[in-house]
């Protein structure tokens, strides 16, 4: 079932959709070396799934003057990911649609919130620490679940359930390449680490 389907069906079943949490995430891991395929299905799912929610629900949104959509992209999608180019990529995407909409619809009576946690004790980290996105700390998802409500309820664009995102951001932005150096002294120091398979 599509999503224009599915959000069809609810509506008409259920009644007007109020808020809608965009939550679809895989995992893909590697870099330069992952196939065209795959990059097409992390694209459509950790990406798209933004697109396709705001062109069907929106147009309703903006009819009824009220409605909230949370997008659910990563830490990953502000600070990148070693290990995972097309994880990072595809979230710093999503990231950047949420940011769009946000200010396109903001004047219509629509909301647009980010989550944007590290590591969370989910079957996307598997049985493992987490690797660079647990240095902070895995966080359990009825932790997540409580900050992003708050978030939701204060009219929060931006959703840090790590406190600490917010310092990597301001310090990327005030020196990129003091940033990237650091990323780099994290990609070898995780050079050992073995990531969960990726989930497509």
């Amino acid at each position: 079932m599509s999503i224009h389907h599915l959000l069809s069906f609810v509506e008409k079943e259920h009644g007007p959709i109020d808020i809608f949490f965009a939550n679809a995430g895989v995992l893909s891991t590697g870099g330069v070396e992952v196939t065209n395929e795959e990059w097409q299905k992390i694209w459509d799912v950790n990406t798209m799934q933004v697109v396709h929610v705001a062109r069907h629900l929106f147009p309703l949104f903006e009819q009824r003057r009220k409605g909230f959509l949370v997008v659910t992209a990563s830490a990953a999608g502000l600070a990148s990911m070693p290990g995972a180019m097309p994880y990072a990529v595809t979230k710093h995407a999503a990231v950047a649609a949420a940011e769009w909409l946000a200010f396109t619809y903001r004047n219509r009576g629509v909301h647009v919130s980010c989550l944007c946690p590290q590591a969370v004790r989910t079957d996307m980290i598997g049985s493992t620490d987490g690797g660079p996105a647990g240095i902070d700390g895995i966080l359990d998802p009825n932790d997540v679940a409580r900050v992003t409500i708050e978030g939701v309820q204060r009219g929060d664009f931006m959703i840090m359930p790590h406190a600490q995102v917010q310092g990597y951001m301001v310090s990327k932005v005030q020196n990129y390449n003091r940033w990237v150096k650091g990323m780099s002294r994290i990609v070898d120091e995780f050079a050992n680490f073995i990531p969960p398979p990726s989930r497509l």
